[in-house]
């Protein structure tokens, strides 16, 4: 089959416009803005410049809004508690049980798989997890990456539409810019 010029020409025009707002939306969000942890020794990170729902020294919740978010939801999640001070080696299942734990414990029906380990943070030990929950009517995808630093554990964890494909990439992006404060210059 042959395309003269001005049919070619169409047919582009047509899929550029059904796959604009697909491509526009596999765009990660640029991370600007800075924000610090101060429990459990710290940690600072670099996250996309999205609106504060909640802060304190522990957890920081970020959510996307305005036109960014007619894509769907999305909820970034910060949170650093007390970790082992010998992270030599870490037993990941240990780990995803105690957060499978503590959501149980919160109400939430949260399921957590293993996606191995993951080394993007200086200073971190890390790993992946992938999981969803149910909040009301709505299925709720989960990408996760803990770090392990000696007395913390960070957790820097993505919440969205199932099919919202930079849940990962934005989880791991925040997650790579980890530091300690001692790190800080």
């Amino acid at each position: 089959m042959r395309f003269d010029s001005i049919t070619l020409t169409r047919l582009l025009i047509i899929l550029g416009l059904f796959w604009a707002p697909v491509a526009y939306s596999a765009i990660a969000p640029a991370l600007s803005k800075v924000i610090t942890l101060k429990s459990h020794g710290g940690a600072q990170l670099t996250v996309p410049a999205w609106k504060s729902s909640r802060a304190d020294d522990a957890v920081t919740v970020l959510e996307r809004s305005g036109a960014a978010s007619r894509g769907g939801f999305f909820t970034l999640v910060l949170a650093v508690e007390e970790g082992p001070t010998k992270v030599e080696v870490i037993d990941w299942t240990a780990v995803r049980d105690n957060i499978l734990g503590a959501a149980k414990g919160a109400g939430s029906n949260l399921t957590l798989e293993s996606l191995g380990d993951w080394e993007g943070a200086e200073l971190f030990k890390g790993h992946r997890f992938k999981g969803t929950m149910r909040r009301g009517d709505r299925d709720v995808a989960v990408q996760m990456v803990a770090l392990m630093a000696s007395g913390m554990m960070l957790t820097v964890t993505s919440l969205g539409s199932p099919d919202d494909a930079m849940l990962a990439q934005v989880a791991e992006s925040v997650a790579q810019t980890a530091s300690r404060p001692s790190a800080i210059p």
